[in-house]
């Protein structure tokens, strides 16, 4: 595990219940592991679709703690803690390179936050082809500028560590309107076969036929740590290639693991060791005391939803020649302002301080 100083190194909406009643470092673990992709990408029908909105680089802020949309006024509910899991499409251990480049993306991310007021839990996922602005570092680690591309590409343009952590964090604050994102947990995939196996293998209903795996649909299977890496992560060979098809079934892998995890995380011994068994794949900024109330608080829960936002996917091959997802930019503030804001009734007598969401 990487460390600096006294720290741990290293989006139609869809909302999900889902299995968050589990020890929180077993299940921000898997939930960093289960959403790998392939970086083969397919080409999709047609071109650039009409009527995609986009946005300028400087109109991506929610403003400040009081904001004033379509003439009512919203709190942010600073009280809210976040906490941006990141799924390095890397083997082996979480390694920091000599230059501020590296071939590594954040093929998964998924933004989990918790109200210390109320208690809630939820978390929004964010499609790795989402489309924003990503700051570009040079060889020395300085910014030179910003790019409109994959949100996955902004690890790449840091040290494979804490500087490609955080940039990934800066990409996720612009995408999401200025959202403050205060700490990250990233992890290679081949973290996935270590916790799959902590829990001697995950039985699931196969929901899809899997040719790679030799598995038919409906078929009662038994994941090992290689197959489980396989069926969370595998497009290309399926019938049907998209990201939704594989989602689905990483989804699926963490209901089915974090129903096993609950039962078997539960004192502090265990939750250690599995940190220790999965330590040399993580990087994060979590100190020990964070992560030992992550796993306090969170293991009371019963459930939390998963936000998917919507919006455009298509193939270009005149921009990137990638796949490209445009979020719809009117629901995704929308889902920003339901999830993080409140309304005001009498804004003028309420308390605020004059910061900025983000900065």
């Amino acid at each position: 595990m990487r460390t600096n100083g006294n720290r741990f190194n290293k989006r139609k909406l869809i909302q999900l219940g889902t299995a968050l009643g589990v020890l929180a470092v077993a299940m921000v673990l898997i939930l960093l592991v289960v959403m790998f992709v392939e970086k083969k990408t397919v080409p999709l029908a047609g071109d650039t679709p009409e009527g995609i909105v986009t946005r300028k680089p400087e109109d991506t802020r929610v403003t400040d703690d009081r904001v004033n949309i379509d003439g009512r006024w919203y709190r942010y509910k600073r009280e809210i803690r976040t906490t941006l899991l990141i799924g390095v499409d890397e083997f082996g251990e979480l390694r920091e390179h000599d230059i501020y480049e590296n071939p590594h993306q954040a093929d998964f991310l998924l933004l989990l936050a918790k109200n210390d007021d109320n208690g809630d839990v939820f978390s929004i996922q964010i499609n790795r082809d989402t489309m924003t602005y990503v700051n570009t570092l040079s060889i020395s680690g300085d910014r030179v500028g910003r790019n409109q591309e994959q949100i996955c590409l902004a690890f790449s343009y840091g040290d494979g560590a804490e500087t490609s952590c955080k940039n990934t964090v800066d990409a996720v604050n612009e995408l999401l309107y200025g959202l403050p994102v205060e700490k990250y947990i990233a992890m290679t995939m081949s973290g996935i076969g270590v916790l799959n196996d902590e829990v001697d293998g995950v039985t699931l209903p196969c929901i899809c036929d899997f040719p790679e795996l030799g598995y038919k649909k409906d078929e009662i299977i038994t994941l090992s740590g290689d197959e489980a890496l396989t069926y969370v992560r595998a497009r290309s060979i399926m019938a049907d290639p998209s990201n939704v098809s594989r989602m689905e079934r990483q989804r699926q892998y963490i209901l089915a693991w974090s129903d096993i995890a609950k039962d078997k995380f539960k004192s502090a011994k265990e939750a250690t060791e599995l940190i220790q068994h999965i330590s040399p794949y993580l990087c994060t900024n979590c100190d020990s005391v964070t992560m030992a109330n992550m796993a306090q608080e969170l293991g009371e829960y019963k459930g939390a939803p998963i936000y998917v936002p919507e919006g455009d996917l298509y193939y270009t091959g005149t921009r990137t020649g990638l796949v490209e997802f445009w979020p719809d930019e009117a629901k995704l503030k929308q889902l920003i302002l339901d999830l993080f804001y409140e309304p005001l009734d009498n804004p003028e007598n309420t308390e605020t301080d004059d910061a900025a969401v983000g900065r």
